[in-house]
């Protein structure tokens, strides 16, 4: 886990402290020091939820093509390499594979986000169906009104 280095400041100046009947005063030696915590992302975002991922996956599928790295390929291949990709692994798992991308690149100005967006986008077009949870829907649909109140409240489809 990264750390952070942060800067802690002291709000007290003087503590009092009993000890064996007497009463000690304790003077604050320093003011700030820094000290360093684990990193715990974003505030309010909740827990971060990435599912596994497996190194080179994404890869043997750009060289297939005849390029190194995912983020080599032009933009105008990248529908292609999308095709190939939902070819290798299915449409859930190449959108998972790439979305995940997506995710690590959110802070990034770089290319390969915009790329990997554009893959991302393709496959959710493309093969929408595949990648939603029909038994979910088609159960969530069949239960009355008042049975999908008490599962979630304020859920529609």
């Amino acid at each position: 886990m990264r750390k952070l280095r942060v800067v802690v400041r002291r709000k007290k100046k003087t503590w009092v402290i009993h000890r064996k009947g007497k009463r000690i005063i304790a003077h604050a030696r320093k003011k700030t020091w820094i000290a360093e915590r684990p990193d715990l992302g974003t505030p309010g975002r909740g827990k971060k939820v990435v599912t596994k991922l497996r190194k080179g996956l994404m890869t043997v599928v750009a060289q297939e093509m005849g390029y190194k790295r995912v983020s080599d390929i032009p933009y105008d291949k990248l529908d292609d390499y999308a095709r190939r990709l939902v070819r290798r692994y299915g449409a859930k798992r190449a959108f998972n594979m790439v979305n995940i991308q997506v995710v690590f690149r959110k802070r990034m100005r770089n290319s390969a986000k915009l790329k990997f967006e554009k893959i991302r986008d393709y496959i959710a077009d493309k093969y929408g169906k595949e990648l939603t949870p029909t038994k979910a829907i088609r159960k969530w649909k069949s239960m009355s009104p008042r049975a999908r109140a008490l599962a979630m409240p304020g859920g529609a489809i």
